[in-house]
């Protein structure tokens, strides 16, 4: 197996192979696809996982894996997953998932004591993966004909993956109360080095002050020469993003905002649109997504760069 570059969070992995996908039937069908197609182990870090339609569908296909001898880590946050029956959480155990609760000290239906874990994130065989803002729900899927919410994923194969994969182990050994990982084969062998696409992980974490994602945006706003689109689904930017954006207005690069015309959070589209007055002032277009809810978060400059 190759030394992956990526394994240091500033330095990027080349040898990539990368896919923009839509959220929706065909994420969730994406999903299903990699795990279904997984020989050796699967780590699944996920904020909600929602037992209904699209939970059971994911677990029944996490449940077919095990029983092909598949090492599966599902890791889901203790507070947005707490409904999950006790029911459900023994067919995953008893399937032989190992199944547990990021963080969980002290939760009730209202409040939770304790680090909340917001990542989406699946990795297979430590050389496929898929990271998203998008949680295992029927909200985020194309149920009944109710269209999902509007997000993306990147799917990846390549050295990136086996990066996220090594996240995915640290975050779920960090629990003294869970068994331990224990390390298996990969798919790396058979990977082609064919493709060289140059994509670098990032991660914000507030307690261990790690600001990477907030770096990269930072980076966007100094580089960009002709143009930046953002579309985020809360808009809320730190004093020192907004200066940095103005900055890169006037100097006469174009900047496009696609926001949420309909949120889920109502007292923050209001405090969103509060901003509006300051964004046109500084030459800043807006634009608010009318047909659905916009949860994804996602931005580009000049055509060459690209974030989540």
């Amino acid at each position: 197996m190759p030394q992956s570059k990526g394994s240091r969070y500033n330095a990027y992995a080349t040898h990539n192979s990368v896919q923009l996908i839509r959220g929706g039937a065909g994420y969730f069908s994406k999903m299903e696809e990699m795990i279904d197609s997984s020989l050796y182990s699967i780590h699944l870090q996920v904020y909600i996982f929602d037992e209904n339609e699209t939970g059971n569908r994911i677990a029944d296909a996490l449940i077919k894996a095990a029983k092909r001898n598949v090492k599966i880590y599902l890791l889901v946050d203790g507070y947005a997953s707490q409904r999950l029956s006790d029911s459900f959480i023994f067919r995953l155990r008893d399937a032989g998932v190992n199944f547990a609760y990021f963080e969980q000290v002290f939760r009730t239906r209202y409040f939770y004591i304790g680090r909340r874990m917001h990542a989406k994130v699946l990795v297979v065989d430590s050389f496929k993966a898929m990271v998203a803002g998008i949680n295992i729900s029927d909200r985020y899927n194309d149920i009944n004909n109710i269209p999902a919410w509007l997000d993306w994923g990147i799917y990846v194969e390549g050295e990136t993956a086996e990066v996220l994969n090594n996240n995915c182990i640290a975050l779920w050994n960090r629990s003294r109360t869970r068994p331990k990982y224990i390390p298996v084969k990969s798919a790396w062998a058979d990977f082609s080095h064919e493709e060289e696409c140059q994509v670098r992980v990032r991660r914000n974490d507030w307690v261990k002050r790690r600001t990477e994602i907030t770096k990269s945006y930072l980076e966007m706003f100094k580089r960009a020469q002709s143009h930046i689109i953002i579309m985020s689904g809360y808009f809320w930017p730190a004093r020192r993003l907004l200066r940095k954006m103005a900055a890169a207005s006037r100097r006469g690069v174009k900047i496009k905002l696609i926001l949420a015309g309909h949120s889920d959070i109502d007292i923050a589209k209001h405090a969103e649109r509060y901003m509006y007055r300051w964004l046109f002032r500084n030459s800043i277009e807006i634009y608010e997504y009318q047909d659905n809810v916009l949860h994804g978060k996602i931005a580009v400059y000049d055509n060459k760069w690209v974030t989540g």
